[in-house]
């Protein structure tokens, strides 16, 4: 006679109830080991919840106008996950939390990112970028970073849209910058070809002689490419490609 559940070795099984004169447990299937075959508990329910949380997610993405490639983003698992561990009953914060009180706390931790930075300053020194851009509205734009052996950070934007983008001007920007990183962290700058800037290297270097000028390698390529690009011969092959395309 084969041993009841409750003689299995190594189960543990609830209190037998009598109902009826008959075992509660022989109403329901003894739980599987480990490598058995899974239950429908674990395959076509579990499934099913899945798909509707997948589908509630896709709702609110789509009636929200978000922007699909903020899937990618490395906070949108984690945001998932942490909900998931929360457990049924979870309730979102308010808007007025996620404007206020939230958004603060948002800005604080994102101003402890810095000083990581900063503390590798120290030991590797770091590079002083500067990148200059106009956009839609033509604003003439220059982006400020730092780069250093952890990565990069973007440290402020400024609109030049009405000053002259003078060497004078830049310069008196970047060295307020190279004084707010630290003079003694700093080991190169990094700009375009531009001529100002080309002025600006060379100014810093007679300034600063332990502060090296780079010019971007990219940006060379691009003046080299339109210089050639104004024989006339390539001209004429770059139109016929032009007209071509327009056609397809």
């Amino acid at each position: 006679m084969p041993p009841s559940p409750s003689q299995t070795q190594g189960q543990i099984n609830p209190p037998a109830f009598n109902i009826g004169g008959g075992n509660i447990n022989t109403f329901f299937s003894p739980h599987t080991k480990c490598c058995s075959q899974p239950t429908l508990d674990t395959t076509s329910w579990k499934k099913n919840i899945h798909s509707q949380a997948r589908k509630a997610i896709a709702n609110f993405w789509y009636y929200s106008d978000i922007p699909f490639h903020c899937a990618i983003s490395p906070y949108w698992q984690a945001m998932i996950d942490a909900i998931a561990i929360a457990g049924p009953g979870f309730k979102s914060h308010s808007l007025e939390r996620i404007r206020t009180n939230f958004l603060l706390k948002g800005v604080e931790d994102a101003m402890l990112v810095p000083s990581e930075f900063c503390s590798s300053w120290v030991e590797t020194r770091c590079t002083i970028i500067s990148d200059g851009w106009i956009d839609q509205r033509k604003r003439t734009l220059i982006n400020l970073l730092v780069s250093c052996l952890v990565s990069i950070m973007f440290l402020k934007l400024v609109d030049a849209s009405d000053k002259v983008k003078t060497a004078q001007l830049i310069c008196e920007m970047m060295e307020e910058v190279f004084q707010e990183v630290g003079e003694e962290h700093v080991v190169q700058i990094f700009t375009d070809n531009a001529a100002n800037y080309i002025a600006i290297g060379r100014l810093f270097e007679i300034r600063h002689p332990t502060i090296f000028w780079t010019y971007c390698v990219a940006h060379c390529i691009d003046l080299m490419l339109e210089d050639i690009g104004k024989l006339h011969w390539i001209d004429e092959v770059v139109e016929k490609e032009k007209s071509i395309t327009k056609y397809l």
